[in-house]
């Protein structure tokens, strides 16, 4: 797979903003020309993003940062995040095949078994129990502390009937967030599906509050042009989608790097090596193109 650079319609001048774990980084491009009109830097304020990134845009003047028709967001935030192993606490509920669950199979803590099995064409097996659900999202809610919940079953990609409605118990038990696999990818492999939604869940305030801080600093200062972020394969979404599945932009740092280092080098075979304040990310560009894995990405300890 592989994913070739594509311009807007209508869009001539492009803001991208880059929140990393030292620098915040912005720069305004003309996409018509193909040239960079102005950018800046400033140091990422890890205890309050926005006074890092009101810094970089008061570097760029008020003409040209008001002249943008779009803003790109790309940040290491996410990635940052897993790798030092922070976010908020959540509750895994899972479904596996038979009943069953190897705990060595799972490294998300807390997790819970509970009632509900599918064949894996989807059918279903064994129905779900309410009443349990109910009961361990009250227990992990208030007695487990979590703020938030991922919920996954075997076959889940197939039929995710079973998903659905154990979110929606324990959205109406809780009032918290809840994230399914099914939504996050269609892979078949239920425990990975399983833990990048519980990834997901764990990192969802951070995505919000960064892209509050960024939308805020934009309107401050006059911009009024849509924003969208990055995604881990370089394609954009919208801030909906971002913060609803900031796993998307696990990469999204990363893929933005490795498309201004190919940009900026001309070279259509190369090694991109960037090496940042909390890790170092690697990629390969083969023919102009950047080749994008289909099974996922390996992030610290975690298969995605």
């Amino acid at each position: 797979m592989s994913r070739k650079p594509e311009k807007s319609g209508g869009v001539k001048r492009c803001m991208g903003i880059d929140v990393g774990g030292t620098f915040t980084d912005a720069v305004v491009m003309d996409l018509v020309s193909d040239t960079v009109l102005e950018k800046a830097k400033a140091p990422t304020t890890k205890w309050e993003p926005s006074v890092g990134i009101g810094e970089a845009l008061d570097h760029l003047t008020p003409a040209c940062r008001q002249s943008v028709d779009l803003v790109a967001l790309s940040t290491t935030l996410a990635t940052n995040a897993i790798v030092e192993d922070r976010g908020q606490p959540v509750g895994l509920l899972v479904m596996p095949p038979y009943g069953r669950l190897d705990p060595d199979n799972f490294t998300h803590e807390p997790k819970v078994v509970v009632a509900g099995q599918m064949d894996i064409d989807g059918t279903e097996l064994a129905p779900i129990d309410p009443d349990q659900v109910r009961r361990v999202a009250r227990e992990l809610g208030v007695h487990g502390h979590v703020t938030a919940f991922a919920v996954a079953g075997f076959a889940g990609h197939v039929n995710p009937a079973h998903e659905l409605a154990v979110k929606d118990i324990i959205r109406a038990e809780t009032g918290l967030p809840v994230t399914c696999g099914y939504e996050i990818t269609e892979g078949a492999n239920y425990r990975i599906r399983a833990e990048t939604a519980a990834l997901n869940a764990r990192i969802m305030p951070y995505l919000d509050l960064l892209i509050s801080q960024v939308q805020h600093g934009l309107m401050e200062r006059g911009i009024r042009a849509p924003v969208m972020v990055v995604r881990s394969d370089g394609s954009l979404v919208s801030l909906k989608v971002a913060r609803e599945q900031p796993i998307l932009t696990l990469l999204s740092g990363p893929a933005a790097s490795v498309a201004g280092a190919r940009h900026l080098a001309g070279c259509r075979d190369a090694v991109v090596i960037d090496i940042g304040g909390t890790t170092t990310d690697m990629a390969i560009v083969t023919g102009g193109e950047v080749p994008v894995c289909a099974e996922g990405a390996i992030v610290g300890k975690w298969q995605t």
